[in-house]
């Protein structure tokens, strides 16, 4: 699955790649200080948005 952009920096890509595993895993804390409750599905897709814009921005 590509959720993150092939041309990343080394910290970037893990970054991201790190953001994906966390979200798709059952959260136990959320990171944003926001609380998850939604199904898995919405949830990657919650994170493909969150991990596309930290990788651009």
């Amino acid at each position: 699955m590509l959720l993150y952009p092939s041309s990343s920096k080394a910290s970037t890509h893990q970054y991201c790649q790190y953001f994906v595993i966390v979200t798709v895993q059952p959260p136990r804390r959320d990171f944003t200080g926001t609380s998850i409750a939604v199904h898995e599905g919405k949830e990657l897709q919650l994170c493909v948005e969150i991990v596309d814009t930290t990788c651009l921005s």
